[in-house]
């Protein structure tokens, strides 16, 4: 990047500067196109972002234009974007009209914005997505045009990268079924309750439990404690007609 880009350079930094869970993906997107138009003297700019994206895929661009030609390569399948999304090669596309797909072109052709640039947004494993450049009659895009953009794309890339690897870790993770080896499981056996006793042998138990009650000797009636009290306070106490005639 060069000195003369103050813009993308304070872009650059603000990217580096946000951690994974901060990243608006969408409004920094926006933020990235709306800034490499005037800072690279192309007509427009937008980005195609595969993954992470809460959508499929995520689309932004510097204005409304450039972001109808975004959503007909999103919805064709087809075009620069898709193409380097799949190819992972920077794509020089001089006329957007004659080798675009239909939808793409007649867009091109009304805004007059027909040449293209494509670089993609990958590491050296994974792809991420792209972004685009777009040029007019005037100022055509050349793939040079991206040389100053490399360090602030190197940037998204690298939030991209983290991006990812926080939404992998946040996914939970179905928890493997537990299994038991039976040879692990200590079993014990327990005795078995014995049948009940029919017939003969439940009339003998009757009769035995019978005998035994009757072996026991039943308690001995003791006189009530009240009149036991009773004689007690007579003797202690004998009546007046009782004394005289002892006497």
């Amino acid at each position: 990047m060069t000195a003369a880009d103050p813009t993308l350079t304070s872009l650059a930094l603000h990217l580096a500067r946000l951690s994974a869970g901060e990243l608006d993906l969408r409004a920094e997107l926006g933020r990235l196109c709306e800034a490499l138009p005037p800072a690279l003297g192309v007509a427009a700019a937008l980005v195609m972002v595969t993954e992470p994206s809460d959508e499929e895929p995520t689309v932004a661009a510097s204005d409304a234009q450039a972001g109808w030609m975004g959503a007909a390569q999103r919805r064709a399948g087809t075009g620069p974007l898709p193409a380097v999304i799949r190819s992972g090669r920077p794509l020089h596309t001089p006329d957007l009209t004659r080798l675009g797909p239909p939808e793409l072109a007649a867009v091109a052709a009304e805004t007059g914005r027909a040449s293209s640039v494509v670089v993609p947004l990958r590491t050296a494993s994974a792809g991420f997505g792209a972004l685009q450049l777009l040029g007019d009659a005037r100022r055509p895009v050349q793939p040079r045009d991206l040389d100053a953009a490399r360090t602030v794309l190197e940037v998204l890339v690298a939030r991209l990268v983290d991006v990812r690897a926080l939404r992998v870790l946040a996914v939970p993770r179905p928890r493997p079924p537990v299994t038991v080896d039976p040879g692990d499981v200590a079993t014990t056996v327990l005795p078995v309750a014995p049948p009940p006793r029919h017939g003969a042998e439940e009339r003998g138990g009757r009769r035995r439990a019978e005998a035994a009650r009757a072996a026991i000797p039943a308690p001995r009636r003791s006189e009530p404690r009240h009149r036991r009290d009773d004689a007690e306070q007579v003797a202690a106490h004998p009546s007046p007609g009782a004394a005289r005639h002892v006497r």
